[in-house]
């Protein structure tokens, strides 16, 4: 018996029960068309960034595209004051702001924190910073972010579980794909690690140590 046939019939029912019938795309310069609804309808999302010269259809995964940069998830909500103390807070998604996030960085309008300097640094060399790389003015090439949206209507603990194993799928198809991970995903590519960060020079001095025992 194989075991994990336990995990592909509990798998098949659930998409019987909550289907995801499409990939929702749009440019990363407009993202908030399709993160603002799907944020607050569905709760959250799956989520990938893909430089492609032609729109990905509603088909295709982030994970079909060698240059998707970036494979992650985003889920919930809270109330936003931003419009002034007086007025009615907006509900907004965690999935809008986490995506906004990335986008100012993409520009090179934000200022990125000690922690962040390696990873954007990494996208900076290969693609350059601003909007104009962001839209594909130059190159034809525009960035798209790709929402597999979590299914609405299953509870809170449960969406947690699905977006973390979805992405997990995600990130493990790319890699069986392109034999890598996405160039922004550090924490699943060795070659990508940051060497300044305290894990890598934990390991280094851990290696050096058992030289001398």
């Amino acid at each position: 018996m194989n075991l994990l046939s336990t995990y592909i019939k509990l798998f098949s029912d659930e998409q019987e029960e909550y289907p995801v019938l499409k990939v929702h795309w749009e440019r990363m310069s407009e993202h908030y068309k399709i993160t603002r609804p799907i944020g607050i309808t569905h709760g959250g999302a799956v989520y990938g960034h893909v430089f492609s010269e032609t729109k990905p259809s509603e088909e295709n995964l982030p994970s079909d595209f060698l240059e998707c940069i970036y494979i992650g998830k985003s889920k919930g909500w809270y109330w936003d004051r931003k419009k002034g103390p007086n007025k009615n807070p907006t509900k907004t998604s965690y999935l809008n702001k986490r995506t906004i996030h990335h986008r100012d960085r993409y520009a090179g309008t934000a200022k990125v924190s000690s922690e962040e300097e390696y990873k954007y640094g990494l996208y900076e060399d290969k693609y350059g910073l601003g909007l104009d790389v962001m839209n594909g003015t130059d190159t034809g090439k525009p960035m798209w972010i790709g929402l597999i949206p979590s299914p609405s209507d299953i509870s809170d603990p449960e969406k947690e579980n699905w977006l973390l194993r979805y992405e997990r799928f995600e990130l493990f198809r790319y890699r069986k794909f392109f034999r890598e991970s996405p160039l922004l995903n550090l924490d699943e590519d060795s070659s990508n690690v940051d060497p300044k960060s305290f894990s890598s020079n934990y390991q280094s001095q851990s290696i050096d140590l058992t030289l001398f025992m």
